[in-house]
This record gives C-alpha cells, sequence and structure tokens, in this order.
C-alpha cells in the first residue's frame, strides 16, 4: 500500500476455551469461550485492547494480552517482509508539516489551565465537559 504508515498495526482476537487460549477462534468456538478479547498493536507494542471475560484472574488475562501480541508481532513482521517485496513507494506528500513553533506556543500558553482542570476533582462527567469547553477555546 502507498499509505505512509511508519510501521505496520495488525489486531488479534484471543478465546479461552477448556483452558486454554485460542487465537482468532470461530464464531462456533466463541460460543463455549470465557473470554472475548481483541488486541491490537504493532509489533513493539500493544496499543488497544477491548473485550470482556467471565471472572479470569488478572494473570490470565496478562497471558491472554502477550499471547494476542505475540500473534500481532508475526503479523507485522509479515506485513513488512510483504512491503519490501511488493516494493510500493510511500505517499508523504499527503502529510502536511506541523506549523513550526505552534506545539510550544499552545503548551506555553495553556497547560497551567489543563492541569488546573485536571486537578481540580470534578467528577468523571463533569471533567469532560470541562475538557471539551477547553478545548474548544483552545481551538478558536
Amino acid at each position: 500500500s502507498d499509505v505512509p504508515l511508519i510501521k505496520p498495526v495488525a489486531a488479534a482476537m484471543v478465546g479461552y476455551i477448556d483452558g486454554q487460549l485460542v487465537l482468532n477462534p470461530t464464531l462456533e468456538q466463541m460460543k463455549h469461550s470465557r473470554l472475548n478479547l481483541t488486541v491490537a498493536g504493532t509489533k513493539d507494542a500493544v496499543l488497544m485492547i477491548e473485550g470482556a471475560a467471565d471472572f479470569l484472574p488478572e494473570d490470565l488475562m496478562i497471558e491472554a494480552v502477550t499471547f494476542g501480541h505475540n500473534a500481532i508481532k508475526t503479523q507485522c513482521e509479515a506485513l513488512e517482509e510483504l512491503g519490501k517485496v511488493a516494493g510500493k513507494e510511500k505517499k508523504y506528500d499527503t502529510i502536511k508539516p506541523p506549523v513550526e513553533g505552534l506545539q510550544e506556543m499552545v503548551d506555553e500558553k495553556y497547560t497551567a489551565q489543563l492541569d488546573e482542570i485536571y486537578n481540580s476533582g470534578l467528577s468523571k462527567e463533569d471533567l469532560s465537559s470541562a475538557i471539551s469547553d477547553f478545548s474548544e477555546t483552545v481551538v478558536a
């Protein structure tokens, strides 16, 4: 693909059936699974975990995430190899460079206010609302 990703991203589903972790279980297998876990990431890191479990212990959940990430590593390595074989040029001309100095200006102007919001002790709902209002101020 010509999409200018720095590195491949992949995902894996993990089930837990009859005491065994199962990679990418079928729909039929999932009817008997005590775990429905989706793990996404790169070969270097897990980026997202989503799922549901039937009261499984923490160490098994960690093992399941690791199991899923190991599958992701294999997928990402295969995608890197495919990219080398396909040899398609990436399209970097669609990426706009950041405005020089913008991040520093925003940090200087708004960090104290944002820290104050986060340290205010607001409820989750009020904090979300305050951050949304603050974002509108920054963007305006």
